[in-house]
């Protein structure tokens, strides 16, 4: 179980700087929104989602399904961010 605590931590942390540098350019370019807070609603969701899918052994296909919802969710706060 400490195996798959770390392993969910780590994987937090591999995607953090992602996350982190699109807030910072939506940040730096103060673009603020319904459509960016529903966003990144949707992104923090999946994301706990992900993990918890991880910590309990669940289907991984699940798993694959929270990424692309977050991966997702990052190419259009980048594009509401670039425009």
């Amino acid at each position: 179980m400490l195996w798959r605590l770390y392993r969910s931590q780590a994987n937090l942390v591999e995607n953090l700087p992602l996350y982190l540098g699109v807030v910072f350019l939506l940040t730096s370019r103060e673009v603020f929104g319904t459509a960016i807070d529903i966003l990144i609603v949707t992104y923090m969701g999946f994301r706990i989602l992900h993990s918890i899918i991880h910590i309990a052994r669940l289907n991984p296909n699940f798993r694959v399904l929270c990424l692309s919802i977050q991966f997702i969710c990052l190419i259009a706060l980048t594009t509401l961010a670039i425009l």
